[in-house]
């Protein structure tokens, strides 16, 4: 081995192949690494097409913990629904039902069709941006 050369230096300090090589993939990775966390939505709701839409629903009182979230997910359990808590406005809660179809009018139907719930409204808050007045 020549005096100049180390085994952590190649001629004149630089690094040897194999160094440059492993850098290179290394760096190559942590670029790929962090253009799939750039493209990756932050929220789940985004990450598949599908339905999202907020309902008032009235559970029948002998549901001890409406709110719960293993409550709320045995309802939509087996469905491809997803159903949570939102908040509490009085007796009724305020819940968000997201879903593999673009309407979730199937998961509306399913959660009417439970004995266990009393009521389910469609949160029209939530269109109220989408209503325009007629232009005169």
């Amino acid at each position: 081995m020549n005096s100049a050369m180390t085994p952590l230096t190649g001629p004149a300090g630089t690094p040897p192949r194999r160094a440059r090589i492993a850098l290179r993939g290394l760096a190559l990775a942590a670029a790929l690494a962090l253009g799939a966390c750039a493209s990756a939505p932050a929220d789940p709701a985004q990450a598949r097409p599908g339905c999202q839409v907020d309902l008032l629903v009235q559970f029948s009182p002998s549901v001890a913990r409406p709110s719960s979230t293993a409550f709320l997910q045995e309802l939509v359990r087996g469905s491809g629904y997803d159903l949570r808590f939102v908040r509490t406005l009085g007796t009724t809660l305020l819940l968000r039902l997201t879903g593999p179809d673009t309407t979730c009018d199937d998961g509306i139907a399913m959660l009417r069709r439970n004995t266990l719930v009393r009521s389910v409204d469609i949160d029209e808050r939530q269109f109220r941006h989408q209503i325009r007045k007629p232009e005169a």
